[in-house]
């Protein structure tokens, strides 16, 4: 082993020991900002191709905030790996985002710890999947995760920039018709219409919710949701049920 792995793995061991120290709760926001204040991403020519099972090298999230929260747990660049230094580096933790997220999987149940940890660790890296798994859990405020609207919402939103399909049917659709980030933000006839470009643009969730409308009379719909709908909601409901056919 020469002396500049040796040196590399030196370094790694400060850096995790770091990580593993630190503290959980690096946000306490009590204002949820508007959609407009956190939607940092409408230029499509700043959007990033979210590529399944892909890690990102050298990935810089486009909310700042999101950087610094994230920034622990990124782990230090990966030298020119060989045979004989493969081991070394899995023992040390360094897995790509896709295997991260999957170790969050299987010690979910096991070890909440190290699944929290894990879970950052592949969101670090720019996977998708994980970072809309890591915005649920803040949104919930479940387990090790102290509830953060604010966070959840700019972690929806990289995920979104990076593609994943979950992510923007959250932002444009779920933030409407649930309040999924702020309950001030309900607005049922602004969700369907995001819906109905969504599914235009093949936005498989937005079609489901869809069709579940659809499927359902306006009376079960009321039944459910009407405390949140106003009467503009409901005339909207309506033409949009006469319209496909009822």
């Amino acid at each position: 082993m020469n002396k500049t792995f040796i040196n590399f793995i030196m370094l790694i061991g400060l850096g995790a020991s770091s990580v593993i120290g630190m503290e959980t709760d690096y946000f306490n926001f009590k204002k949820v900002p508007s959609k407009e204040q956190v939607n940092i991403c409408n230029d499509p020519s700043h959007q990033r191709t979210f590529t399944k099972g892909a890690a990102i090298e050298n990935f810089t999230f486009l909310s700042p905030e999101v950087e610094t929260f994230l920034k622990p747990y990124k782990l230090l660049p990966i030298p020119e790996v060989t045979e004989a230094t493969v081991d070394t580096l899995k023992d040390l933790g360094f897995y790509s985002a896709e295997r991260l997220y999957e170790l969050f999987l299987s010690h979910l149940k096991t070890d909440k710890d190290k699944s929290y940890q894990y879970l950052h660790q592949s969101a670090a890296q720019g996977y998708a999947p994980a970072l809309i798994k890591l915005s649920r859990s803040y949104n919930s405020g479940r387990g090790l995760y102290k509830q953060n609207l604010y966070l959840s919402r700019l972690l929806c939103q990289e995920a979104a920039n990076l593609g994943h399909p979950e992510a923007t049917f959250t932002l444009q659709v779920s933030a409407y018709t649930e309040g999924y980030f702020d309950e001030a933000e309900l607005n049922h006839t602004q969700g369907i219409k995001n819906a109905l470009t969504l599914e235009q643009q093949g936005n498989e969730r937005a079609k489901k919710f869809l069709d579940s409308l659809r499927n359902q009379s306006i009376e079960s719909i009321y039944e459910v949701k009407g405390d949140d709908m106003n009467e503009a909601d409901i005339k909207f409901l309506a033409e949009f049920k006469g319209f496909k056919g009822e």
